[in-house]
């Protein structure tokens, strides 16, 4: 059998059979085919309506569609030119949950725990609102580090550690614990008015008892030990002379004095005491190992807060209570007191 190209016949002839009649009745036609088929190129059908938003919320597309079928392309002719599809951007009627994103940090340094000096600590702060989360959509990420961070502020700064309030800040991410107001101190070299008032006040407090604290309360006898504390909880201390930026020259000292008179002056430094045999200095802690006629005087614990310039905080007066000695002659016992 010969092949038979399309769109063109090829002798011998074809019979065509152009009318079939029911029962009996055919006609037949013959014609001879010896030309190529004309070439019908493709064409696009109308364009679909366009889909609906492939999202529910954000932005999403649109599509639509056409075919080249009006007509098909046939006996070698072109298919249709052009694209079958197009798409439009749209946006889903629902609002997207949106995740927080963190805000720059705040230029400025909130409640800084010092005016001015080298250890001013303070609070800086952001917003999780660039944006807000919204839409049940997750808050800001909070950095892995921050427990961390929180727990050597904690244990790293005893006097500028971080407030309650701070510390909840920075768990959260929200705040960063960093210095601040680290300049030099310009001070009044003398105590004012206020600050005098609140020295005279912690030296009214003070009692003869406290230097007994150590010994319940009573009077330590001869030879016994005695330990002296001025404690940091006065006003003084705490307002005034334990601030490095009140008097960044200020320093502590331990004195004692013999009065000669009852009107001597309470605020009279007298000699200094350094650690030896017989003392121990520890801030403000003093230790007596043991008490005799020597040691009898009144202690001081105060502060050189300008060169030359001093001021009593704590005071005791150091007396024996009962010195007695005790002398053997033959078998009788000749006892000497001294109250």
């Amino acid at each position: 059998m010969k092949n038979i190209v399309p769109g063109f016949v090829q002798e011998p002839l074809i019979i065509i059979v152009t009318n079939l009649r029911i029962h009996e009745e055919v006609e037949k036609v013959s014609c001879p085919v010896s030309r190529l088929c004309s070439a019908i190129n493709g064409g696009w059908s109308q364009w679909s309506e366009f889909t609906e938003c492939s999202v529910t919320c954000g932005i999403g597309k649109r599509v639509r569609r056409r075919h080249c079928d009006h007509p098909r392309p046939q006996e070698g002719g072109l298919y249709c030119i052009g694209t079958d599809h197009q798409e439009v951007f749209c946006e889903g009627y629902l609002p997207c949950p949106r995740k927080g994103q963190w805000c720059s940090w705040s230029p400025i340094i909130q409640h800084c725990t010092r005016n001015c000096g080298p250890r001013g600590m303070g609070l800086r702060l952001r917003q999780c609102a660039c944006p807000k989360p919204s839409q049940d959509g997750e808050d800001c990420e909070i950095p892995p580090e921050t427990a961390e961070m929180a727990v050597n502020l904690l244990v790293n700064n005893s006097t500028d550690a971080p407030t309650g309030s701070a510390l909840e800040a920075i768990l959260k991410g929200e705040g960063l614990w960093e210095p601040c107001n680290r300049h030099h101190c310009s001070y009044l070299k003398t105590l004012n008015t206020e600050e005098d008032l609140l020295l005279l006040e912690d030296l009214n407090l003070q009692r003869a008892e406290d230097a007994w604290i150590s010994s319940g309360g009573l009077p330590q006898r001869i030879h016994g030990p005695l330990k002296l504390f001025c404690p940091s909880s006065r006003n003084s201390r705490k307002k005034i002379f334990d601030k490095s930026e009140r008097f960044p020259k200020s320093k502590f000292y331990w004195t004692r004095s013999i009065p000669t008179s009852s009107k001597e002056p309470y605020y009279i430094p007298g000699i200094p005491i350094v650690n030896s045999n017989l003392f121990i200095v520890e801030n403000d802690h003093l230790t007596i190992h043991s008490l005799d006629p020597s040691t009898m005087g009144i202690y001081r614990f105060g502060y050189e807060y300008e060169p030359g310039y001093f001021e009593t905080v704590c005071f005791f007066p150091v007396y024996i209570h009962q010195w007695q000695q005790v002398c053997s002659y033959n078998a009788s016992n000749l006892k000497l007191e001294s109250n």
